[in-house]
C-alpha cells in the first residue's frame, strides 16, 4: 500500500494573485458558497532567531491549495524578541494579520484560523500582502499600515481620523 500523498499546491507571491486563484462563483451566484480561507500567524524558533510567518491558504476550483506566505526573521533570545527592531517586527506581524483579515472579510471571504497541512518538502515563496505596507517608525522600528481603504480597521483609533 502506497501512503505517499501528492499535494497539489499553487504558491503565489501577492494577495492579488491569491484572490485571482481563490475566486467567487460566476457573477456572485448566491448558491455558490463563499470561499473559506485559512490564516495562520506563527513562529518557528531557533536558538538566537525566530521566523515569524503569516500564512494564507485557500482552495481553488481545481481543488489545489493556494498558498501565500510572508515571513520575517528576527533576533530571538530566551523565548522572546531581542532588541527594538525585533520587537517592532514581532508586533507588526500581529498588525499585519489583522489588516489582512479585515481586507479579506471586506472582500467577502470567510477567514478562519489554521492552515492545511502540507508536506515539509513544499516550501513557500517569498511574498507579501499588498493590502498592508511596512513603514519605518524610528531608527530601529518598523510598523504596519493599511495600504488601501478596504484594509483599514473598522474601528479606527483617534489618531487615524483626519
Amino acid at each position: 500500500m502506497n501512503n505517499n500523498v501528492i499535494a497539489r499546491v499553487v504558491r503565489v507571491t501577492s494577495l492579488n494573485g491569491f484572490c485571482n486563484e481563490v475566486s467567487f462563483g460566476q457573477d456572485g451566484d448566491p448558491h455558490i458558497p463563499k470561499p473559506v480561507l485559512r490564516l495562520l500567524n506563527h513562529q518557528v524558533e531557533g536558538q538566537h532567531s525566530a521566523a515569524l510567518v503569516l500564512s494564507l491558504q485557500g482552495v481553488n476550483r481545481a481543488g489545489e491549495v493556494v498558498w501565500l506566505c510572508e515571513a520575517h526573521t528576527i533576533s530571538w533570545l530566551y523565548g522572546k524578541p531581542f532588541g527594538q527592531a525585533a520587537e517592532s517586527i514581532y508586533a507588526g506581524m500581529r498588525d499585519l494579520e489583522t489588516t489582512v483579515r479585515v481586507y479579506l472579510e471586506t472582500q467577502g471571504y470567510e477567514v478562519r484560523a489554521g492552515d492545511y497541512g502540507l508536506p515539509d518538502s513544499v516550501k513557500p515563496l517569498a511574498a507579501s500582502f499588498e493590502c498592508a505596507k511596512w513603514v519605518r517608525a524610528g531608527e530601529r522600528e518598523m510598523r504596519v499600515e493599511a495600504a488601501c481603504q478596504a484594509a483599514e480597521t473598522l474601528d479606527p483609533s483617534p489618531a487615524d481620523i483626519p
